[in-house]
Order: structure tokens, then sequence, then C-alpha cells
């Protein structure tokens, strides 16, 4: 694999210097001199040969100012001795990744698995035009108005007792949440309520249960009840006003947004502490939305502020491309144009559209502080890493579908099933799973050791496109595309010191 530049040199907006050592995770604060010797030393000059051709005097160098031959000399006696201690090192790519998937990490994560998540059902009550299993996606298994299967849900669970249970557990006390998903989970509410009865009396005391649903809140009205008694934390599905509603439809095309706001405000009126601690909406944000309006309406409307995301882009049908491109919105997009009111972006701080990678830059190249040289040397980098951003099998959660496949997670097509389960028995090969992603992660190598935003990517693999074979990532980024990336970071950071402390109070990088 080729040498990637460690050194990544880059200045603010505001004009200050920055060098990013990516193999020790660290970003510095520099002097001009020194950002100028990093820049030189990445495009391989001879440092020692351009110091003895400088004049004795004053020299005219970095952005055309004129500094000591002294002050000189004393900035490249720290560029050595920073490069002694291992800054500047090129970022060989072998040593940064492995691509070795050890079985027995998976069977620790299955062993530390937090949440469960079961596709309750397929049939839905809406006919959401940009729905995940719609009409613009293929990589999800036919739509058949299929229910869960309790005993399977129930065996599902029994396993995970065990796993729980096992000496590979290491999580103790922390709650394990237990997710209805669909379709609209709701219209198979007997797995629901079987479920939830059945977990209380699993025997895993060394965690607590909680209860999750993703609904649409057309049955909330009759189910309420129960919800409120075991404490479900709800996420509603709702895009904003009407016009910001207007995908969400019933299957004679008749608008949702009434019945669902009328359930809605029947619970907050009936449990209105519930209401406010438990209950929450997610909004997905397309070609008849705005940030603003979809921000005043919930707060209006609920005195909420709801998680707004967008569209999936993986996994289109090629021949809905264009269909899809025309529903499709960019929150960034719509940030920039709007100009968005503070209140706005105090309140959806943490989905605006440029906090994702600032918080990744931010939890990964400023999370220390040094005091002097002898502390800034003992710091290390962090251990190798996978190819891609993609999440450790089982590490934050595992998926049943109605088909009783098993998968990471909810957001990936079912075709990449890495288990199955019946009444009877459960399959999960730990060695198999580790093969499998092996060779993924060996073949993403070959694209992500060109990649300058490989040793922090957060894509996850299974949204990667394959053309002939080969990887084609949207998230590849160049050198200069990074540098650019990383001004930007800084920047932000120097005009609002306070946004970093409150990245790393609110903002959790999983």
């Amino acid at each position: 694999m080729p040498s990637l530049r460690s050194e990544l040199p880059f200045k603010s907006p505001q004009g200050n210097h920055y060098i990013c050592a990516r193999n020790k995770r660290q970003v510095l604060a520099c002097h001009p001199l020194l950002y100028h010797m990093a820049e030189l030393g990445a495009q391989g000059v001879d440092l020692a040969a351009w110091i003895d051709q400088l004049p004795a005097g004053q020299a005219r160098i970095a952005e055309n100012a004129v500094f000591p031959r002294s002050e000189v000399d004393y900035y490249y006696r720290k560029y050595l001795f920073l490069k002694g201690h291992g800054y500047f090192k090129p970022l060989e790519a072998a040593e940064q990744f492995t691509c070795e998937l050890d079985p027995q990490s998976v069977r620790h994560a299955l062993a530390n698995v937090r949440q469960v998540v079961f596709e309750v059902t397929d049939a839905c009550n809406l006919r959401c035009a940009y729905c995940g299993y719609g009409k613009f996606y293929r990589d999800y298994d036919r739509r058949t108005d299929k229910m869960l299967d309790v005993k399977v849900a129930k065996r599902l669970l029994t396993f995970l007792a065990d796993q729980w249970n096992s000496g590979l557990n290491t999580s103790i006390d922390s709650p394990i949440a237990i997710g209805f998903y669909g379709g609209e989970p709701l219209l198979n509410f007997s797995l629901i309520r079987d479920i939830v009865a059945y977990t209380k009396e699993l025997n895993v005391p060394r965690h607590p249960f909680i209860f999750t649903m993703t609904t649409n809140a057309l049955l909330l009205a009759k189910h309420m009840d129960f919800l409120y008694e075991n404490r479900f934390a709800l996420l509603i599905s709702l895009d904003g006003h009407r016009h910001n509603n207007a995908y969400r439809v019933f299957p004679n095309g008749r608008s949702s947004h009434g019945q669902v706001v009328r359930n809605v405000r029947a619970l907050r009126e009936k449990y209105p502490d519930y209401f406010k601690k438990y209950v929450n909406f997610n909004a997905v944000f397309h070609n008849r939305s705005s940030l603003k309006e979809v921000h005043d309406y919930f707060e209006s409307e609920f005195g909420k502020t709801p998680m707004i995301g967008e569209l999936n882009t993986a996994g289109i049908d090629p021949s809905l491309h264009d269909a899809f491109l025309e529903t499709y919105a960019s929150m960034a997009e719509d940030f920039e144009k709007t100009g968005a009111p503070q209140t706005l972006i105090e309140d959806l701080f943490i989905d605006l559209p440029a906090l994702g990678s600032l918080s990744k830059f931010i939890h990964s190249y400023t999370d220390g502080s040094f005091s002097d040289y002898a502390e800034l040397m003992a710091a290390k980098g962090r251990s190798k890493r996978y190819p891609s951003g993609t999440c450790f099998p089982f590490e934050r959660k595992i998926f049943l579908t109605v088909n009783h496949k098993l998968l990471p997670c909810e957001r990936i097509g079912h075709q990449y099933a890495v288990g199955h389960a019946t009444a009877d028995r459960v399959w999960i090969d730990p060695e198999g799973i580790a093969k499998n992603y092996s060779t993924r992660f060996s073949r993403l190598a070959e694209l992500c050791q060109h990649c300058a935003a490989a040793d922090n990517c957060g894509k996850c693999m299974f949204y990667i496109e394959w053309h002939s074979g080969k990887p084609r990532c949207g998230s590849f980024m160049s050198y200069d595309q990074r540098r650019s990336r990383f001004s930007s970071h800084l920047g932000e950071l120097e005009k609002d010191a306070g946004i970093y402390a409150r990245i790393v109070k609110e903002v959790v990088i999983k």
C-alpha cells in the first residue's frame, strides 16, 4: 500500500496557521514559519538544503513575510524536534488499516449488544412517496403485509439473554433498548404486547430494559394507555405542517396529517408529563420542506424540536434516479439559502448539516490539551482502524426482520443479513461474519488507501456503490479537499469558541 501524507498544514479563514498531524490525532496551532516548513516537507523539499540557501540576515519566505535568519533556525529546530518524535511521518496505509476482523470480537460485541429492534410487520397503513421500502428503493425484501412471528422474536430474546448473562458481557448495568419498527408496528400490537411481557420475565439481572417505537401515530389513540404504562420512548414520524407532510398519505392518496395531529394532541392532553419526557418527532427533509418551516411548526404546535434527516441515497433503483432527485432536498443547501436565525441554530444544533463533520473533527483531533512539549510527545495516536466508517457488527444493535433475517442495523439493505432465526434456533456464525467483513474491508482498502479522509471516515461500507467490481465512494476526499474542510472547521471554532464545549457535551460520536 502507498504512503499518505501525515502532515496536513492549513489556515483558517481568519488567517491563523495550523498543522494536523494525522498519525498523532492532533491539531497544532503554529507559527507561520513552522507551517511553511511543514508544507515544504510535505512537498518533498530537502529542508536542510533549503535552510542553507537562505541569506544570513533576513529571509523573505513564507507568504512573502520577512523573518530574521535566527528565527528561521529556531523554528527549524522545532520542526526537527517534532519530526524526531514521529510528527510529519508518512502515513503507511498498511499501518493505518487492518482488514482482519476477529471472530472473538464479534462474539464479544454480540454479548454486549445494547439494542434489539424488531421489524414487527412490513404492513403499513400509509403509502409515503419516499418510503425506504417504497418505489425508489430496491435493496429490501418484497413487502407482503407479513407479521413477525412472536415465537421467533421470543427465541431471539432467549438467545440474547444467554449472551447478556455470559462471561463475555462487560457492560454491566447499562440499559438494553427493545425497539419496535415497521411498516407500522402498531398494526401488530399483539406481538408488541407479548414481547413486552416476555422481556419483563427474562432473567437478565445485570441490565434493565427500556422500550422504544417508531410510529406514524395513526393508531396512537387506540394504544396510548399501554404505551404510557410501559414508558415507551416514542419517535413519531411527521414531516411538519400539512404541505411539509404532503408525501405521507393514505393508500387512496388522502393526507394523513389531520388524523396524526389529532392523535398526538390527544396523547399530550391525557398524559402531559409523559408526552414531555418520552415523545419526540422525526421529520424527513425533502423538496417540500424548509428547516425554518419544520422547526417553527413543531415549536408552535407541540413545544418540541424534531429530529430532521434527509432521504437515504443508498439502494436507489437506477430507473427512478431522476424522480428520486426531484424529491430529494439538501439540508445544507437550505440552511445556506435561508440564512437561519439564531433561535433555529440553537434549537436544531445537533441536526445542523455541518455539525456531524465538525463533531467528528473535534472528537478525533482536538480531544486533549497539553501543558508542555513532554506531555505532547507522550500522547499517542489511535490504533488501526477498519477501512470505511462501518459500525462493528452488533456494536450498536441487532435487527430482526419480518422474514427472520438478522442484520446489524435497520438502515442497510436486507441482502446484507448476518444470520437468521426460527422459533427453535438462532443462527449467527461469528467466523463467517468475520470472514465476510474482512473480505469487504480488503476490497475497500484499495480505494481507502488513496483517500485523504480515510483516517476519520464515517461512511458505512453498505452505502458504497460498486461498479465493475470496484467501489465508488461519494465521500472520497482529495488532500486539498481535506485541507479545505479542516480550514472550515477551525474557522467555525475561532468564530464561536462556545461551540466546542457544546459539541463535547451534547454530541455523541458513535
